[in-house]
């Protein structure tokens, strides 16, 4: 899938979790979905879930270091990063 593919996915599944619940939005989760893709071959696709993520809580599940820059730049107020490479299982 090409990159518009990617982006167009994307909109349509928070469209969609957006009219799950008449009460509000459920989270979206995504585990690792772009892993085939380098930031720079889908940037429009980050920088929708930066922007929808104002109304529907997104969780990302990753260990891309690119991914994890892009989630801490958001900052505190956007965005929560929790590192489980040292933790204990």
């Amino acid at each position: 899938a090409d990159a518009d593919a990617v982006e167009w996915y994307v909109l349509a599944r928070m469209a969609q979790q957006r009219a799950l619940s008449f009460v509000g939005s459920v989270p979206l989760l995504i585990d690792d979905a772009f892993s085939p893709w380098s930031m720079d071959e889908i940037p429009q696709v980050f920088v929708r879930l930066e922007r929808m993520s104002e109304v529907i809580q997104v969780v990302y599940l990753t260990d891309d270091p690119e991914v994890l820059g892009w989630a801490r730049s958001l900052g505190e107020d956007h965005a929560h990063v929790v590192d489980l490479a040292g933790a204990d299982a």
